[in-house]
């Protein structure tokens, strides 16, 4: 079978972001373990100092104006079977409509795998804090007053944004023969916003683990006390400040005194997050920038993650791989996937810090009920080993060629 991948950007295995890293691992893996041919479509490219995934048999520099004569004949040369069109940047999306043409045109079935959350474009955070940080530091003032005026007016604005949302939805839906959420959770509220009322074309799968290995149960046991987070540091999506006003009520009760947090990310507001811990005179929480995750999740005890919106949060899923229970935050469906309440970690409502805060000091509290639910998250994590969900997607090439 010969697979065309298509994303915003030329894929490489040193390049960072969530669907250059699943893209990598899922055509490295159809390659080597299942004989599929793969290729790679994309509208922009990477660094130089980056090297093109070597999978790729062969690729196509699109433009959103698609060549469309140049695009079938691409199609043809390498008789293509399956175009997967990965969630594209807003300046391209439209490209779709010709893409999903003009491969049907060539007999092949389309794939649209919408990474995102439904509706993440209002899934924005912002605090007047923030915006008095930006003044005084002369730091991105617009743009944070911005989402800061966003953020006030969002519930009186937001059934227009989904309406100003609902033809790109619509589109993204018309154009694919599939179309592919990240989870369950995520299939009735794009229905809605997109208008439409068959669910025939969806299908939800997740994405998987990077890493091969798991922790040893006397890893588990003895891992540091530590509080980790990891993502990036921006804020209207992350949230990051959350989780620090959490620590510092955390800090300030006195009842943890030998656990710290360590918090793993880089970002634009970096400074802004620094500047908070140091007015809060917090005294245990350490920023070591961008790293490699692997050995803090190994580390670490328990994983708090308090974002705005994600789409699938992989982070979540490969800590609790290295045996963090997790708390987190319900701002998007998916958590419901990967967290079971009080089996491998807690769920508590969007923006409740007092509930975030119970839930944390729940687990440094109680080393047998945090032990116990570290091997249940090792457990549960093995759904998303990459074997399993390339399965899934095995079964959906097959479907599609079938009909």
């Amino acid at each position: 079978m010969n697979l065309l991948t298509i994303n915003s950007y030329n894929c490489s295995a040193q390049g960072a972001g969530g669907v250059n890293q699943v893209t990598v691992i899922l055509n490295t893996y159809f390659t080597h373990e299942c004989g599929i041919n793969c290729y790679l479509g994309y509208f922009e490219d990477i660094p130089a100092d980056l090297l093109p995934l070597p999978e790729h048999k062969g690729r196509i520099h699109l433009n959103r104006n698609l060549d469309e004569e140049t695009f079938r004949t691409f199609l043809k040369e390498n008789a293509i079977d399956i175009v997967q069109v990965n969630y594209l940047k807003k300046e391209n999306i439209y490209a779709m409509r010709a893409i999903y043409r003009v491969a049907h045109e060539c007999g092949a079935k389309v794939i649209h795998a919408f990474h995102m959350s439904p509706a993440f474009q209002v899934g924005v955070y912002a605090s007047w804090d923030k915006v008095l940080y930006s003044i005084m530091h002369r730091e991105r003032v617009g743009e944070n007053v911005k989402f800061w005026l966003y953020a006030v007016l969002k519930p009186f604005i937001k059934p227009f944004v989904y309406r100003i949302l609902r033809p790109t939805y619509r589109m993204q839906w018309e154009s694919c023969d599939k179309l592919v959420t990240l989870s369950p959770q995520y299939i009735k509220p794009f229905m809605e916003i997109a208008g439409v009322t068959d669910d025939s074309k969806f299908l939800s799968i997740s994405n998987e683990l990077r890493y091969a290995n798991y922790p040893t149960k006397d890893e588990v046991l003895h891992k540091e006390k530590i509080v980790l987070a990891l993502q990036r540091l921006s804020e209207e999506t992350k949230r990051l400040s959350f989780s620090i006003r959490t620590w510092a009520k955390i800090e300030q009760s006195g009842l943890f005194p030998d656990w710290k947090m360590q918090v793993v990310g880089d970002g634009k507001d970096a400074a802004y997050l620094r500047d908070l811990v140091k007015r809060l005179k917090l005294q245990r929480i350490e920023f070591t920038g961008h790293q490699n995750p692997y050995e803090y999740t190994k580390n670490a005890s328990i994983f708090v993650l308090s974002s705005a919106t994600e789409g699938w949060p992989m982070v979540l899923a490969e800590a609790m791989q290295m045996g963090c229970p997790a708390v987190a935050m319900n701002a998007y469906g998916a958590v419901y996937d990967v967290i079971q309440e009080g089996y491998n970690g807690h769920i508590v409502e969007s923006g409740d810090l007092k509930a975030y805060y119970n839930a944390i000091t729940d687990l440094m509290a109680d080393d047998a009920k945090r032990q116990q639910m570290a091997f249940n998250a090792v457990e549960s994590s093995k759904q998303y080993e990459v074997s399993k969900v390339v399965e899934k997607w095995l079964a959906l090439f097959r479907e599609l060629q079938n009909n």
